[in-house]
């Protein structure tokens, strides 16, 4: 009965101080056992258990649209402590030997202005309980009972105790439960003891987001970063073949007009706008409805979105050889002709600028990595400020070019080098799709992708062969563009078509129980998160680890390194780092350290500020 009053005492309060309801009147059948937050159903592995020597038994629990039910390792602060969740298991003639929680995710959640924010589950989840017979009991049927206890909160905090039971028939053979489907049973392996739960965030409370807010920054200083950030991402390798083309397009469909080159130049700004415009757009409903945080470039995560990137960029490749022209059609064009008086350009202006904006997501280096988690700290108007100007920032020498026509007179004359430029920036194109399509391979199709892309660079130095030079060129010309061809055929051979070299830091796949039997052990470890289609990722791999004296450093200081691959969504890598540490994108390295702490190393980072971090991962 004490205990009875506790749990209503702990819901009635939070109710009260949320502003929600007044105190209800004691309903025992409402607190326990016939609540609607939580559905129970427990489902075994088998019918009848004969000669097998482990039952195992699913508790698969439905939890109400909105409601969380806390983990069994929640985050305890000074101002609340929530009830964990825990599954009391009563089974006469067996041995209970584990009980197995799925990995736990963070959930935000302010009540009257107090922090209950923790770590549980959402919608569902399935806690697995392994039982081993502990005599033949004959043909007897025997009832399994799990009761599932703790407390789930949405606007208010309500305790629950609910049962669900299952019978067993002890036989002379084993009989599969028809209803122990593939995927119950693939998820016993995903399962983590509470020891293990505890262990994979070991003492690191909140996600990695909030600890590591990218930089100790004032409001004006965090926007300027994040202009200085756009005005970066022009420059990187995803980006800058495409830029070329556009000044091309823009001249070429200005024709004459100055008036047209500026509003074409404002179209294509406005196009590389609009994608951070829409980026800030879903980060505000993703904090609003779901309470979570936008990870930057996830939208690369998913396969299907990279295809269409891909077959886009041959598209163009195709389009910048010659073979088509893009018609637009007659009532675009009449809308183009009410401002311009001639044929319309600005819906593809646009288009171009929003595939750059895109183009740019995976070549994100430290810096844009730190504005973004600057900008996830503050408030919902200034985070939505800062990713706004990160478009703005690498809008601006588009739209400065629009603005001041007449730095166009600075380019060579029209001629047939810029037929030549169009066609040389289509390989290049076409390299960018050929890289997109390796990455649907993840790391084991790495090799394969560069065949592909020497076949590109193949293709490139047979077209300078053949195209930039003239059958009646001088030929001391011809010797020099002829032999540069060669070069760049034999040299981007030797280059592409050399295995790569092994990193001598061996990696270990990452997995939620290989970092929880490391923690448990008190091992520090060190996860490196890295994509196929992350740029950024590889140019940490080479200048970091592929360095002999940060493997002599790792394996000096008894690190345990693990390599999360976070290429496609819905991956438990991604999962454990857009979730459960909060991250916003990669490149990323965390460490854990022989305390518990957490130290983060987003972006590009030095090998020096890797030794510090090893020391004070293995420090006392």
């Amino acid at each position: 009965m004490r205990a009875a009053l506790g749990w209503l005492v702990v819901g009635m309060m939070a109710s009260v101080a949320a502003g929600q309801v007044e105190a209800p009147p004691f309903d025992p059948a409402s607190l326990f056992g016939g609540g609607s937050q939580v559905q129970l159903k427990a489902v075994p592995s088998h019918r009848t258990i004969g000669e097998a020597d482990e039952l195992i038994v699913a508790l698969v629990a439905g939890i109400d649209d909105g409601w969380v039910l806390y983990s069994p390792d929640p985050i305890a602060t000074d101002a609340y402590e929530p009830t964990a969740a825990e599954l009391t298991v009563e089974a006469e003639g067996f041995e209970h030997v584990e009980t197995l929680w799925p990995m736990h995710t963070y959930h935000p959640l302010v009540l009257a202005d107090d922090d209950l924010s923790s770590y549980g589950y959402e919608d569902g989840l399935v806690v697995y309980v392994r039982l081993r017979p502990t005599d033949a009991a004959g043909k007897i049927a025997q009832t399994i009972r799990l009761t599932l206890s703790g407390q789930v909160c949405k606007d208010m905090c309500v305790p629950i105790n609910q049962t669900a039971e299952v019978e067993v028939l002890r036989g002379d053979w084993d009989v599969p439960h028809t209803d122990w489907t593939e995927r119950l049973a693939a998820g016993v392996d995903e399962g983590l003891t509470v020891e293990q739960l505890r262990a994979t965030r070991a003492g690191a409370g909140r996600p990695l987001a909030t600890m590591t807010a990218g930089g100790d920054y004032s409001v004006l200083g965090g926007l300027m970063l994040a202009i200085l950030a756009g005005l970066i991402l022009d420059v990187m390798p995803c980006v800058l073949p495409v830029i070329p083309i556009r000044i091309l397009t823009i001249v070429d469909a200005a024709g004459d007009s100055r008036r047209r080159f500026v509003t074409l130049g404002l179209a294509f700004a406005g196009g590389v706008l609009a994608f951070f415009v829409g980026l800030a757009v879903v980060n505000v409903v993703a904090k609003l409805a779901f309470q979570t945080v936008l990870p930057w470039s996830s939208h690369f995560d998913y396969p299907a979105f990279r295809i269409g990137m891909a077959l886009l960029l041959v598209a163009l490749a195709v389009n910048l050889f010659g073979a088509f022209n893009v018609v637009v059609p007659r009532k675009v064009a009449g809308l183009d002709s009410k401002v311009t008086g001639s044929q319309a350009g600005h819906v593809r202006a646009a288009g171009m600028g929003l595939m750059l904006a895109v183009l740019a997501t995976p070549c994100s280096f430290a810096l844009l990595i730190a504005v973004l988690g600057w900008a996830q700290t503050q408030t919902l108007m200034i985070g939505t400020m800062a990713m706004v100007l990160v478009g703005a920032g690498m809008a601006a020498p588009h739209a400065l070019l629009a603005a001041f026509p007449k730095l166009v007179d600075y380019l060579p004359r029209p001629g047939r080098w810029m037929e030549l430029l169009k066609q040389g920036m289509g390989f290049a194109v076409l390299g960018v799709a050929v890289w997109l399509f390796g990455t649907l391979a993840g790391k084991d199709g790495g090799y394969a992708t560069w065949v592909i892309g020497y076949g590109v660079v193949l293709a490139f130095a047979l077209w300078m062969w053949g195209t930039w030079v003239r059958y009646d060129a001088p030929l001391g010309r011809k010797l020099i563009l002829r032999g540069l061809a060669v070069v760049l055929a034999i040299g981007g051979g030797w280059f592409m078509l050399s295995p790569a070299a092994e990193s001598p830091v061996h990696f270990e796949p990452f997995s939620k129980a290989a970092l929880a039997e490391a923690r448990e052990a008190g091992k520090p470890v060190l996860i490196k998160f890295s994509a196929a289609w992350c740029l950024s990722c590889k140019t940490v791999e080479r200048e970091i680890y592929h360095q002999q004296d940060v493997a002599d450093a790792l394996a000096e200081a008894g690190i345990v390194v693990l390599s999360a691959d976070v290429t496609d969504h819905n991956t438990p890598a991604s999962n454990f780092l857009y979730k459960e540490l909060g991250a916003n994108g990669i490149p990323l390295t965390v460490l854990y350290t022989t305390e518990g702490d957490l130290i983060a190393l987003p972006g590009k980072f030095s090998k020096d500020d890797l030794f510090a971090a090893l020391k004070r991962a293995t420090e006392p």
